[in-house]
């Protein structure tokens, strides 16, 4: 017994996936620019400034209680200086300044004024030892991978054989699920990095650099690393659920298939014993 060649599920199944395209697209295309937007954060001002990760600031100069400067205690009048990290730039300003100094234009961070606490050096530091660009990178990649599996899916407006059309159906089917968990705990964890150890930096700077130091969690990269998580774990469950449903379907056309076969069998052989 072979399932009929113009719907290989049912027709409901099939209105019901097709009903997830729209909502899947748009929440994975957000996710997608969210993710574009907190990576670009910092490389170039004055619009991008505003997405970092944290901000390092100076309140006051070097004393002597504090352990985290390398220079002497300083007479001289103070600056405050101010730099922001983002995850492939910085971006610096001094109390004198009006515009923030972002990316390639970080050859003089702060335009001559002093920086006694090195601050530039140690945001830096914080930038390529303490956060990566690895799990944000993945996770934008997964997301685009789910628009393009939901957009090729059902396969039905094609020439191709249905035993064809079916084999790449079910690898679809399998296809989804698992790029949704994945997706859902790589933004997790990309998430969870981020906003932990920027909260962990800020007490810590305060504590070494005597209060003369603060440390801030970005407001709009922490809320943009939360709604990429939060837009992943819908769609995932979109995706879950569609592919539940398909499955579900699939193993209740082979039930029944099976079922109208015995039938059928048994219809034969009764045929066959009358007629001797």
């Amino acid at each position: 017994m072979v399932r009929n060649a113009v719907s290989y599920f049912s027709l409901e199944v099939r209105r019901r996936v097709v009903s997830l395209h729209r909502p899947v697209q748009l929440l994975s295309c957000a996710a997608t620019v969210l993710s574009c937007l907190l990576l670009s954060g910092c490389t170039s001002a004055p619009l991008l400034a505003n997405i970092y990760v944290v901000s390092f600031a100076s309140t006051g100069p070097p004393t002597a209680t504090a352990s985290w400067t390398t220079s002497e205690p300083s007479t001289t009048e103070f600056s405050p200086v101010e730099v922001r990290v983002g995850y492939f730039s910085l971006c610096t300003r001094a109390e004198n300044q009006v515009h923030w100094i972002c990316g390639d234009q970080l050859g003089n961070p702060f335009r001559g004024t002093p920086d006694p606490w090195d601050l530039y050096k140690k945001a830096e530091n914080y930038r390529t030892q303490v956060i990566s660009p690895i799990f944000p990178i993945i996770s934008l990649a997964l997301n685009l991978a789910s628009i393009t599996i939901v957009s090729s899916f059902p396969i039905t407006r094609t020439n191709e054989p249905l035993s064809v059309r079916e084999r790449k159906t079910r690898a679809i089917v399998i296809a989804l699920p698992i790029t949704a968990i994945v997706t859902v705990i790589v933004t997790f964890v990309a998430a969870l990095w981020q906003h932990t150890t920027a909260a962990t930096a800020s007490p810590l700077v305060r504590y070494l650099s005597s209060s003369a130091l603060t440390c801030v969690v970005g407001p709009a990269g922490t809320t943009f690393v939360w709604l990429i998580f939060g837009t992943s774990l819908v769609t995932g469950s979109m995706l879950c659920r569609a592919s539940l449903t398909i499955s579900l379907d699939n193993v209740e056309d082979d039930s029944t298939l099976t079922t109208q076969s015995r039938i059928n069998s048994w219809l034969s052989e009764r045929e066959r014993v009358s007629s001797s």
